[in-house]
């Protein structure tokens, strides 16, 4: 199956070399191909890697540097943010206990999700192209959905443990990857069925958006649920009257069933296992923090670091602390979380004061997504994986287009 796909992935670039928007989209298709590994000499890649290195390099040498200059200047304070986060991340290789692997979570992470923003908003400006993108997102949410829920239906097998406790993972290793990367694309396909499409791509993008929430109810990624749900409901608090009405609605119902139901107001209060091995691990690393509260542990540090600090030796030992801002704080120390929050609240404040348009709704659900990320982060790692930091900066990505389609003249 791995040289399958990488054949079919070879043709589709070499097919493709000439066409920086194709590359583009198939970029965005190889995103689960993180799985995929090899090395080109001593340097260990994945074909995502590969796929975003063509995709930049293509780009770099086929653009006149005219352009390139013009587009840090359009988006100069958000390229301000984005290079201290990168000098952040480039810091902590050397404060990292294993520089070599610390270089590896740099280049996936930072360099490389920052090459491929940087091609996206020069490429991402028309509805047509905006469009493409979506559609690429969607091939990729339905073949995790569909093969997660044919991991249900037995139809594929499924990996242990999670087999027993029936739980399934679809494409990738563990069940809360599903979540972690479905949830903040619902709202992205449901929108764009709304102003993006025409109407056979729309019933599609709606069956992506069911099968995606399906998917993610099989994985029982109850961080992704909680953080949709929750997200939704903000929105529509701030969206208008009857959406008001709606989200009223809805919380006065949770309320009811969360009284009803000890079981849920345990999990949402983290008095459950899993809540209290994530409480107590906070705890620890929150010590930790305060012992190195400028540089963290350093890309990859945080196990060896955190083993002094840890107090509950029934609990193991993770690759993060499970929570958005002391993964950043221990991974790239307080410089990065500044800059990190920094490019959320500039996404924030874009959403907020850009002016109504008609696909002003399109807009919103990009800001439903990224509060599904955050939310879901509050408990899980949203950024720290290769797929879903390039989903963050797609997200973000998406809505710098946003301005360009309303003004597209170009036929759509």
């Amino acid at each position: 199956m791995t040289t399958a796909i990488t054949i079919i992935w070879a043709i589709a670039v070499l097919y493709s070399l000439k066409n920086t928007k194709w590359l583009l989209a198939i970029t965005i298709l190889a995103l689960p191909t993180y799985q995929i590994r090899f090395a080109l000499g001593n340097i260990p890649v994945t074909l995502l890697e590969i796929s975003i290195l063509i995709l930049f390099a293509q780009w770099f040498f086929t653009q006149e540097k005219t352009r390139i200059k013009s587009l840090y200047e359009e988006y100069k304070n958000l390229f301000r943010f984005i290079a201290v986060l990168l000098i952040a991340a480039s810091i902590s290789i050397f404060t990292s206990p294993d520089t070599t692997a610390a270089a590896g979570i740099w280049k996936a992470y930072f360099l490389e999700p920052i090459l491929f923003f940087t091609v996206f908003i020069d490429v991402v400006r028309t509805k047509k192209e905006l469009r493409l993108v979506v559609n690429a997102l969607a091939f990729v949410a339905a073949a995790i959905a569909i093969a997660t829920v044919a991991q249900a239906l037995n139809w594929l097998p499924t990996l242990e443990p999670w087999k027993t406790d029936h739980r399934y993972t679809g494409l990738f290793p563990y069940p809360n990857a599903v979540g972690l990367f479905l949830a903040p694309l619902i709202p992205i396909f449901v929108a764009s069925s709304k102003c993006l499409c025409k109407r056979w791509d729309s019933i599609l993008l709606m069956l992506t958006a069911l099968i995606s929430l399906l998917a993610i109810f099989m994985a029982q990624s109850e961080g992704a649920v909680v953080a949709l749900t929750g997200s939704i409901i903000i929105w529509g608090l701030f969206r208008g009257r009857r959406f008001r009405f709606g989200s009223i609605t809805a919380i006065i119902t949770a309320i009811f069933i969360i009284q009803t139901q000890p079981l849920i107001l345990d999990k949402l209060l983290l008095k459950d296992w899993s809540g209290t091995v994530r409480r107590l691990m906070w705890q620890d690393t929150v010590t930790m923090i305060t012992h190195h509260p400028i540089a963290g542990a350093g890309l990859s540090g945080y196990p060896a670091a955190f083993a002094k600090y840890h107090k509950h030796p029934a609990i193991e030992i993770f690759q993060y602390p499970h929570n958005i801002i002391l993964n950043t704080w221990s991974e790239i120390g307080l410089l990065g979380l500044i800059a990190f929050i920094a490019i959320i609240a500039y996404f924030g404040f874009i959403l907020l004061t850009r002016p109504k348009t008609k696909h002003s709704y399109f807009q919103h659900a990009l800001g439903v997504s990224m509060l599904i990320l955050v939310i879901h982060g509050i408990v899980d790692v949203p950024y720290f994986k290769n797929d879903l930091s390039i989903l963050f900066w797609i997200i973000v990505g998406m809505l710098i287009a946003n301005p360009h389609i309303d003004t597209d003249t170009k036929k759509t």
